[in-house]
């Protein structure tokens, strides 16, 4: 296409599912490719909010690859009948730093084990920064749509293989109450409305950077 150019887009994530899941959004709009493990590092996200975490890894990684832009996530279970007992900033490290994604589930279940009927209800928030050469150009924050925390692992879903370890866990209410690691890819692309809704905003900056025309914040 005339007066663009292809552009370099890198993931500060060494996730692969969450990589996979920005190249699908992105489709041919860009170059994905994951930052190096050196330029990450392991910095604490550590920061007030989903948002601030974001914003702080997207510029972090930024600097160090300056012609490139950068994309950082970070997101956090919402568990209203915990009130002030649940910190979504702390939802990949509640069950210790180092806990496999099976403890963080038997961790969660004995947690909301005295919550019974609507008390179990969830949602995810995901935060979306982007940033070139340590400048934030955009940040969006969107949530799923609700679900339900089952009562107990289904064995049968816990090897799902999505990176997303609350899948075996979430009950799907607009999909007959099955679980979100259950569902087809169709059927989950459907569920991931917040990743869609990221997914356009960041699809429509992409296609402005290509062009000359990114915005600044």
């Amino acid at each position: 296409m005339n007066g663009t150019r292809i552009v370099d887009l890198v993931v500060a994530s060494h996730n692969q599912a969450k990589l996979a899941t920005i190249a699908e959004l992105i489709g041919d709009l860009a170059l994905v490719r994951a930052a190096s493990p050196a330029v990450l590092g392991d910095a604490p996200e550590n920061a007030v909010s989903l948002a601030a975490n974001a914003e702080a890894k997207a510029c972090r990684v930024s600097r160090q690859d300056p012609a490139a832009l950068v994309v950082a996530t970070d997101g956090g279970l919402l568990l209203p009948a915990l009130g002030d007992g649940w910190d979504p900033l702390q939802t990949r490290r509640f069950a210790g730093p180092h806990a496999t994604d099976r403890e963080r589930t038997e961790r969660l279940l004995a947690l909301m084990e005295p919550y019974h009927g609507a008390e179990r209800e969830i949602a995810w928030q995901e935060a979306m920064a982007v940033a070139r050469a340590g400048e934030i150009i955009a940040s969006w924050t969107a949530a799923s749509p609700p679900g339900r925390l089952a009562a107990e692992l289904n064995d049968r879903t816990t090897q799902y293989a999505s990176g997303f370890w609350l899948a075996p866990l979430w009950v799907c209410p607009e999909w007959g109450n099955r679980r979100l690691a259950d569902l087809t890819p169709v059927e989950r692309g459907r569920h991931d409305d917040h990743w869609r809704r990221l997914g356009r905003k960041l699809r429509r900056l992409v296609s402005d950077d290509a062009s000359g025309d990114a915005p600044n914040r």
